[in-house]
């Protein structure tokens, strides 16, 4: 066995020799000039890897992912596990150290470190070049699961003229209109900075109006009345009757956008009794004339309603609607759901994980699932689908300060445009005729990215 591994050793000394018998004395190396830094991560935070972005034309290291609120507790002391580079890096300029991956190092300078500010890593290649990159660490200032409110009125007060007992809010073009029972509009603008409410004038809205039935159509305002009617704006100030739509209409019930994949126009649906006593679902695409569609049964609702408008994950337009079917309070509420406008089912799950009997229930599709809340506004229940429905967490909540207050009035306010972050949820509520304004939203809803 010896004699085998001396020959093998023997063998590579001769080959060795063999080498540098032909190699010229003046024969020059090259040395690699690569200083890049090609991979570069933390040890887990929460159990979790975040990837980390190189760009190498600005040198910067980044993550696209922030890290979680409260990571710079884990940060100050902290494993780099994935460091890719030809050469070696060192750290602290002018003053360079050795970059060690064994050792766990302070971070904290990199977190949210803006412009050419953070840590600054040096790495080196064979030949002396050498390329300096900058380290910065994103890490959440909010829980992004959170719900962050901010009491607008504080700053921007609005005060009614005249006490109500039912306040209406409808995002209408570029602006938030609020109608009271006392006949009395005011308007606000709609983008996120702006301030002042303003009362405007209001012609033509009969007492009679039902307001929780207002919702857009063809970018006109339509309300139903209790005699049957629909009245309609085109700037929310001026109403005149509609007679074409009108007569016999218990209510209006939803709007259906405009959808693509099934080729369906934007449609406004009601419920109209006909003289007969059938009562219909009947939908209108040109606000010209009605079309007759599936009957109403007794179980689905007509009063108070709210309604929300998502798509399938084909992308097929979906309509829930939750309300209540007589003036008592209901002893639950049943979301019911359409994808055609004139034909309905309802969501039942016949079990105790459905909806609260929620009085003036205000429902949305928000953050991805559905939320509704009503009644004494305590509690929020969300859902996947609609039919199964948990109260939410202590992160999803409305202000405590709303608990209790009538009337009110709630709205979603959804991001439009992409240079325009919104993703809002509105409260209004009065006492007398001092309202206050609440403004919510989602912390994660309101990140943007800094790259």
């Amino acid at each position: 066995m010896r004699q085998k591994f001396l020959s093998v050793i023997v063998s590579f000394i001769c080959l060795s020799v063999g080498i540098s018998a032909c190699m010229d004395d003046e024969e020059t190396y090259a040395y690699s000039s690569d200083a890049s830094i090609r991979a570069f991560g933390l040890d887990t935070i929460h159990g979790r890897h975040y990837k980390f972005t190189i760009d190498q034309v600005q040198r910067l290291i980044y993550n696209k992912d922030s890290l979680p609120m409260g990571a710079d507790t884990i940060l100050d002391r902290i494993l780099i596990d994935t460091l890719s580079s030809t050469g070696w890096v060192t750290s602290g300029v002018p003053q360079d150290t050795l970059l060690s991956t064994t050792d766990s190092l302070d971070l904290r300078p990199a977190i949210n470190a803006q412009g050419s500010d953070g840590i600054k890593l040096n790495s080196h290649a064979a030949d002396g070049t050498s390329y300096i990159y900058t380290l910065q660490i994103r890490v959440h200032l909010q829980d992004p699961d959170s719900m962050s409110w901010s009491r607008l009125s504080d700053n921007d007060p609005l005060t009614l003229a005249t006490p109500a007992d039912e306040l209406k809010s409808i995002l209408f073009g570029d602006e938030l209109l609020l109608y009271t029972s006392a006949g009395e509009l005011y308007r606000h603008p709609a983008a996120p900075l702006s301030q002042g409410w303003n009362a405007s004038s209001l012609e033509g809205l009969p007492q009679s109006a039902q307001l929780s039935t207002m919702q857009e159509f063809h970018s006109l305002l339509y309300v139903a009345t209790t005699d049957g009617n629909v009245y309609r704006s085109e700037e929310g100030s001026n109403w005149s009757l509609d007679e074409a739509l009108s007569g016999g209409i218990e209510t209006l019930v939803a709007t259906f956008p405009a959808n693509d994949v099934t080729y369906m126009d934007e449609t406004l649906v009601a419920i109209r009794t006909a003289d007969s006593g059938e009562r219909h679902f009947v939908t209108t695409t040109d606000g010209m004339q009605w079309m007759v569609g599936e009957a109403v049964t007794d179980d689905f609702p007509t009063r108070d309603l709210s309604f929300t408008a998502t798509t399938t994950a084909n992308g097929v337009g979906k309509v829930l609607v939750v309300g209540r079917t007589t003036e008592e309070e209901p002893t639950c509420l049943t979301p019911w759901f359409s994808l055609s406008a004139d034909d309905w089912a309802a969501l039942s799950n016949n079990s105790d994980s459905g909806l609260p009997p929620y009085t003036h229930p205000f429902l949305t599709h928000y953050a991805g699932l559905y939320s509704c809340t009503g009644g004494d506004l305590t509690t929020l229940y969300t859902s996947q689908t609609g039919i199964v429905w948990e109260e939410s967490d202590e992160k999803f909540r409305l202000p405590d300060e709303l608990a209790g207050q009538a009337p009110y009035t709630l709205l979603s306010d959804p991001t439009v445009k992409a240079d325009e972050k919104r993703d809002y949820l509105w409260a209004i509520t009065a006492q007398g005729t001092t309202c206050t304004v609440w403004r919510g939203r989602l912390n994660r809803l309101g990140f943007v990215s800094t790259h």
